[in-house]
Parts: structure tokens; C-alpha cells; sequence
């Protein structure tokens, strides 16, 4: 088959795809020999831009992954299931709440993170925080010390020995324990044969 030929039929292709309705599952090669099978859930027909939603490639029961295709590269493009009613297709509704919430969430981290560069808190102090802050969202700044729960204090240079609090209590317990594992990992991972 001639280039140009193959060129010809591919803008033919893109031109006919102003019929894909959203919900619409199709297959397609792409310009690298992939093939490509998806469900449609937006077509952008000035530029000839597809996006499929399809399974995803790490296995997870809420998630999924979306592909964005340019028609004029793709070769093959075949409609499995035609949707032609916008009723037929049922689009997820926002929770609006959730998202709100994580860019709080979002927020508030960015802000802890700020008050610990102003304090002058060494990287140390900071990546324990952070460390912390993965398992424990009641943890905050004073100064350059890290205060857990209002329960534990670690002050730098952010060792179980500079923990403050009451050591018989739970809080205290299970943070001294992510502290001296955090300390142990960034030893092993700093030392000569840690790396």
C-alpha cells in the first residue's frame, strides 16, 4: 500500500468518527501496532482527539485507565457497541464533598510543609514528619518540634531519645516505634552498603 494512500485513508477514517456517540466501545491499531479497545467518553471532532476509557493495567475494582488518541495516527478503528443515545450512557456523578476534602486535605499538607521550611527545619525533621504524617493525620509543627496527638513531642534532632510525652501511653508507644523504624531505614539507606 502507498503512503499516501495509507495517509487518505486515515483523515477518511478521523472524518467518519464525527458519528461515535459517547458510550460507544471501539478498537483501533495504533501507529505503533497496539491494539486499542475502549469505551468512549469524549471526542473532540475539530482536532480528531478520542478519549477511551479502558480496564485498568494495574488491577483495582474503582479505577481505570483513560487514553487519549489521535485519530489521524490510529489505523483499523472499528465500532464494537454503537451508542447512539445520549440516555443510553450513565456518567459517574462528582462528589464534589470528596473532592473538596482531599484538596483540603491537599492544602493543609502544603502548609505544614511551608511552616517546616520557615522554622529552618533540618530534611531529617521534615521526612519524619512526612513519615508520620502517612499513618497519623494529628500531627503538627511548633517551632521545629513535631507534635503528635497532642500526646508526644520530638524535638531535632528527631531520635526516640528527644521524644517528650508519657512514655506507659499507647500514643507514645506506637510513635516511638515509627520514629525508631523511620531512623533505622534512613541509617541503613545513608550507610556505605545501605545503597
Amino acid at each position: 500500500m502507498h503512503w499516501r494512500q495509507k495517509v487518505w485513508e486515515r483523515e477518511n477514517m478521523a472524518d467518519e468518527c464525527d458519528i461515535i456517540g459517547i458510550g460507544s466501545t471501539v478498537t483501533c491499531k495504533s501507529c505503533f501496532g497496539e491494539e486499542i479497545t475502549g469505551e468512549v467518553i469524549a471526542f473532540e471532532r475539530q482536532t480528531k482527539f478520542l478519549v477511551l476509557k479502558r480496564p485498568p493495567t494495574i488491577v483495582h475494582p474503582t479505577q481505570c485507565d483513560i487514553t487519549f488518541l489521535n485519530l489521524n495516527k490510529v489505523e483499523d478503528l472499528k465500532i464494537i457497541r454503537e451508542v447512539n443515545s445520549p440516555a443510553e450512557v450513565t456518567l459517574q456523578k462528582l462528589d464534589t464533598n470528596m473532592l473538596s476534602a482531599r484538596k483540603e486535605a491537599e492544602l493543609e499538607k502544603k502548609r505544614r510543609l511551608v511552616a517546616a521550611i520557615k522554622a529552618n527545619v533540618s530534611d531529617e525533621g521534615r521526612d519524619l514528619f512526612a513519615h508520620i504524617a502517612k499513618t497519623l493525620e494529628e500531627i503538627q509543627w511548633s517551632g521545629t518540634d513535631i507534635v503528635v496527638m497532642n500526646q508526644v513531642t520530638i524535638r531535632a534532632p528527631y531520635k526516640t531519645a528527644n521524644m517528650d510525652g508519657q512514655p506507659d501511653s499507647q500514643a507514645y508507644k506506637y510513635v516511638s516505634k515509627i520514629v525508631e523504624k523511620f531512623n533505622t531505614e534512613r541509617s541503613a539507606a545513608t550507610s556505605p552498603g545501605g545503597q
